[in-house]
C-alpha cells in the first residue's frame, strides 16, 4: 500500500517536473550552449565553445549596466516594501467590505500591460499635460518642467507596477496573525512602533523576503519602461540584451549577457534566503 501511495505521489510530481524541465530548463541549458557560440554573417549563429562573448563582459560599460539594473531592482523592491508593509497592515485591520473594495483595486491594477503603465506615466509626469502642468497653473512653479525622462520617473513607474503583488504577498500573513501579540506586547509596556517592528514584523518575515524577491525580479527583467521613461544611460542591462539580439544581429553576446544577468540575480535571491534563514525565529 505504501509502495503503491509511494508510486502515485512520483506520477502526480512529473507533470510539473516535466514542465519545469521541458519550459525552464531546456530554454536555460540553450541559452548557454548560444553564448558559447559565434555569430556569423547575415545574422545568425555558429555552435562553438568559445569564452569570446564572455570575454567581453569585462568592457565596463557593460558591468556598469549590470550593477545600475541591480541596483535599480534594490531600490525599487525596498520602496515596495517600505510602503506596502504599513498599507498592508493598516488593510488588515479594516472592515471587511473596505478590504475586498482596496483588493478589487488592487487586482485591477494588475490588468494593466507595462507599457500602457508607462505611457500613461509619461502623460502623467508630461510639462504639458501632467503634474509639472499642474503644479504651475497653481502657482507653485514659475514654469512647467517636464519630470520624464528620467531615473526618477522610471522608479516612479516600476513602483506603481510593483506595488500590488507586494501588498497581496503580503496580505494574508497579515490577516494571519494573531490579535493577541500585540495586545500583550503593549500591555508589557511595548510602544506601538516597537510592537510593529519587534513583534509583528518577525512573524512574517519569510512572506517579507518572497515580495522583495518578487518586486527585485520583476524590476531587473524590465524592458519597456527604462526605454519610455529614461534616456540611454537609464537603460537596464535586459534593453541592452534586446538590442544585441535584435539589432545588431549578436545573439551568442545577448545570451552571454543573459546568463550574467541570471547568475547576479541568482546570487542575490541565494543572499536574501540565507539572510531568512539566518534571523531569528519568532517567539
Amino acid at each position: 500500500m505504501r509502495k503503491w501511495q509511494f508510486n502515485r505521489s512520483h506520477q502526480i510530481l512529473l507533470f510539473p517536473g516535466g514542465f519545469l524541465l521541458l519550459f525552464f530548463a531546456v530554454p536555460f541549458l540553450l541559452l548557454l550552449v548560444a553564448s558559447l557560440g559565434r555569430s556569423v554573417a547575415g545574422g545568425d549563429w555558429a555552435f562553438g565553445f568559445s569564452a569570446h562573448n564572455y570575454g567581453r563582459l569585462y568592457d565596463p560599460y557593460f558591468g556598469t549596466s549590470l550593477v545600475y539594473t541591480l541596483a535599480l531592482a534594490l531600490s525599487v523592491s525596498s520602496i515596495c516594501l517600505v510602503l506596502a508593509i504599513p498599507f498592508t497592515w493598516m488593510l488588515s485591520e479594516c472592515r471587511r467590505r473596505t478590504r475586498t473594495l482596496w483588493m478589487v483595486f488592487l487586482l485591477a491594477g494588475l490588468t494593466l500591460s507595462e507599457v500602457l503603465v508607462a505611457f500613461a506615466w509619461q502623460i502623467l509626469l508630461s510639462a504639458s499635460t501632467g503634474i509639472p502642468q499642474l503644479l504651475f497653473k497653481l502657482g507653485w512653479t514659475d514654469t512647467p518642467l517636464p519630470l520624464q525622462p528620467g531615473l526618477g520617473a522610471i522608479m516612479a513607474s516600476l513602483v506603481y507596477m510593483a506595488f500590488p503583488y507586494a501588498t497581496l504577498l503580503l496580505y494574508a500573513p497579515f490577516c494571519s496573525i494573531d490579535r493577541t501579540l500585540p495586545e500583550a506586547a503593549r500591555t508589557l509596556g511595548a510602544s506601538p512602533m516597537k510592537t510593529f517592528f519587534t513583534v509583528i514584523l518577525p512573524t512574517i518575515r519569510g512572506p517579507l523576503v518572497a515580495a522583495f524577491l518578487l518586486v527585485f525580479i520583476l524590476s531587473a527583467g524590465s524592458y519597456v519602461t527604462p526605454q519610455i521613461l529614461g534616456l540611454p544611460q537609464h537603460w537596464t542591462l535586459p534593453v541592452l540584451i534586446a538590442e544585441q539580439a535584435l539589432y545588431r544581429f549578436n545573439l551568442p553576446f545577448a545570451s552571454a549577457l543573459a546568463v550574467l544577468l541570471l547568475i547576479a540575480s541568482l546570487i542575490i535571491l541565494h543572499l536574501a534566503e540565507r539572510l531568512r534563514r539566518s534571523g531569528p525565529s519568532p517567539s
